[in-house]
């Protein structure tokens, strides 16, 4: 038979496919023909080897850093809401200090609260201890304010609006 024909013992050749140091796969080839696997076939398939270990290094490389870009994306969502949160607690600060008189500062407190964009709406108000409804209370959303009286033991739903 000829080296042509494809005659003679067949030839295998074994390559490893590293990953981060690893051997992670085994590229068999066999071919029955010698003259297929010349030294610079062979040196051309151990590159193609190389070259996948690379890759697979890569797309782990690739794994973990989309999985660190969540959690830091996720860090920087958290830390932006304790920021507003943050602020709204400053305006109200600096709203206790800057109002003397009670009733404007429970309702500037509840406009700041529920115009800082952390909450749909802020309630103020003081319960009286025998009857459980607060009087003089104040609620507000981030357009609107009005006064109101709740029973601070039975409601379960914003003043103003119905269950």
């Amino acid at each position: 038979m000829s080296a042509a024909g494809g005659g003679g013992r067949p030839l295998t050749i074994l390559l490893p496919v590293l990953h981060q140091g690893r051997r992670v796969a085994e590229v068999w080839l066999r071919h029955s023909d010698p003259g297929v696997c010349t030294p610079e076939r062979r040196a051309l398939l151990a590159v193609i080897a190389e070259d996948l270990g690379q890759v697979l290094d890569r797309i782990a490389l690739t794994r973990r850093l989309e999985a660190t870009e969540a959690r830091l994306s996720a860090t920087v969502q958290h830390l932006t809401r304790l920021q507003g949160l943050y602020r709204a607690l400053a305006a109200v600060s600096d709203a206790v200090v800057r109002t003397p008189d009670e009733a404007r500062l429970r309702r500037r407190t509840c406009r700041r609260l529920a115009g800082s964009g952390l909450f749909q709406a802020a309630w103020f108000g003081r319960p009286d201890p025998r009857s459980g409804v607060c009087r003089g209370g104040v609620w507000t959303t981030a357009t609107r304010a009005r006064p109101c009286i709740r029973s601070t033991s039975s409601s379960t739903t914003w003043p103003g609006t119905t269950p």
